[in-house]
C-alpha cells in the first residue's frame, strides 16, 4: 500500500501523535502555504498484495525514475572529505597532507573533497588567499596524483561578502517573504541571504561563479549543501504559489544537477529524476538509532522508498560533533557502508591503530575492496 499526495497540496501531517499507528493528512492554507485562492487535499491510495509491486508502481506512475546514474567512479572508489577530521582548519598544506596520507596507505583513485572554510567569505565563491594562496598548484598536484577534486558549496550569500550581497539585492536575486524580508539564517551566519533559484537569472548568476572555479583552479565538481526552505523568513513569496514553498528546493537541486554526474546534494523535492547522489543529513558519531550508526539502515530505507535510490550515507564514523568516533565504531560503520551505494571517509582508519586491538587498517581495506567489486 502507498499513499501519494499531489505536489500542490498545502500539506500538514500528524503521525503517531493523537493515535498510535495512525497518520492524519490535512490541507490548510496557512504559513508557509499562502496566497492560494483554493485549497484541495488531492491524493491517491493504491493497494497491492506485493510490496515490491506497489513500490515499482509508485516509482513508475508518480515519483519518477532517474534519467541516468552518478559517475561509476563515485560508486567504486571512496570519497575522502576534509570535514569531519579537520572541520574548518584547512589550508593548502593540510589538503595535500591529507591526500598524500591516503595514497601512502595504498588507496588509489578516488575523490578528494575540500569542505568548509575555503571561501573568502560565505557567498564569494572565491578561495581565501590566507589559507589557499597556492590553490592552483594544490589542485594541479592533486590531479597529477590521480585525484578528482571537489568543493563544498552552499546557496547563501552573507552580508560580509559586500560585492555579491549588494549585487544580489540590487537585482532581486534573494528569496524573500511576503513582507519583502530577504534575510536568511543558517548554521554559519545570522546575516545572510538565500539565492532565489525560482528565478532563472539568479540561478544563472550563482552557477556562473561555480563554472569559473571549474576553469580556474580546475575544480572537477561540487558537494552541494543545504537547499531547504527553512533558512529564509516565512512565509515565502514565490511566483508559483501552488508549488510554494518547496519549489525553491526543487529549483536549487535542478540547478546543481547541471554540473554533471560527480555531484552530491543533500536536499530534494520531486527531484527523483536527477541522476545524482543524495546525501544523508549529517550523522552523529554514536551507535544509536536516532542519528547514529543504526540510523543508516532506516534512513537509507526511507529515502529509497521515496524514490531516491542513489543515497550517499554521509561520512564513515559520523561527523564528530561532540564525541569523536572510536576505532570499533569506524569499522562497524565501514561494514554497514559496504553494501550501500558509496563510501565516504574523513576519519582515517589508520589513525586508530594504537587505540584498538585488531587490524583496523586491514579490515577497512578489505571492505573497501569488497565494495568496489
Amino acid at each position: 500500500t502507498f499513499i501519494f499526495l499531489d505536489d500542490t497540496v498545502p500539506l500538514w501531517v500528524n503521525q503517531n501523535s493523537k493515535l498510535q499507528g495512525q497518520v492524519c493528512f490535512k490541507a490548510e492554507a496557512v504559513s508557509p502555504y499562502v496566497n492560494r485562492e483554493h485549497v484541495e487535499l488531492s491524493y491517491v491510495i493504491k493497494v497491492y498484495d506485493d510490496a515490491k509491486e506497489a513500490h515499482l508502481k509508485a516509482i513508475n506512475d508518480y515519483l519518477g525514475k532517474p534519467t541516468g546514474y552518478p559517475n561509476e567512479k563515485m560508486v567504486a572508489e571512496p570519497i575522502w572529505t576534509t570535514w569531519a577530521k579537520y572541520k574548518q582548519g584547512i589550508n593548502d598544506n593540510i589538503v595535500l597532507q591529507f591526500a598524500n596520507d591516503i595514497r601512502s596507505h595504498g588507496y588509489q583513485g578516488g575523490q578528494l573533497e575540500i569542505d568548509d572554510a575555503w571561501e573568502t567569505c560565505y557567498g564569494a565563491q572565491t578561495f581565501r588567499t590566507d589559507n589557499f594562496g597556492d590553490i592552483s598548484n594544490t589542485v594541479k598536484s592533486l590531479k597529477d596524483n590521480n585525484w578528482r577534486v571537489t568543493l563544498w558549496i552552499h546557496p547563501f550569500v552573507d552580508d560580509t561578502c559586500q560585492d555579491n550581497s549588494n549585487y544580489g539585492k540590487e537585482h532581486g536575486y534573494f528569496a524573500q517573504n511576503t513582507s519583502g524580508d530577504i534575510s536568511a539564517v543558517w548554521w554559519n551566519s545570522d546575516n545572510s541571504h538565500q539565492v532565489d533559484f525560482t528565478k532563472s537569472e539568479a540561478a544563472d548568476w550563482w552557477a556562473a561563479r561555480l563554472k569559473k572555479l571549474q576553469q580556474s583552479p580546475g575544480i572537477d565538481s561540487f558537494k552541494f549543501d543545504a537547499g531547504e526552505i527553512n533558512y529564509m523568513k516565512m512565509p515565502p513569496k514565490f511566483d508559483d504559489v501552488y508549488h510554494s514553498p518547496n519549489i525553491l528546493t526543487t529549483k536549487y537541486v535542478d540547478t546543481c544537477a547541471q554540473f554533471g554526474d560527480l555531484i552530491e546534494v543533500r536536499s530534494g523535492f520531486r527531484t527523483q529524476r536527477n541522476p545524482s547522489f543524495v546525501r544523508m543529513i549529517d550523522k552523529s558519531s554514536d551507535w544509536g538509532i536516532s542519528n547514529g550508526l543504526a540510523s543508516l539502515i532506516t534512513t537509507l530505507l526511507q529515502m529509497n522508498m521515496n524514490g531516491y535510490g542513489m543515497v550517499l550515507p554521509d561520512m564513515i564514523g559520523g561527523n564528530g560533533y561532540g564525541n569523536k568516533p572510536t576505532g570499533e565504531l569506524i569499522v562497524r560503520w565501514i561494514q554497514a557502508n559496504t553494501f550501500m551505494p558509496s563510501m565516504q571517509f574523513s576519519y582515517l582508519p589508520w589513525d586508530y591503530t594504537s587505540s584498538v586491538s585488531f587490524d583496523i587498517e586491514g579490515i577497512s581495506k578489505k571492505y573497501v575492496q569488497l565494495h568496489e567489486q
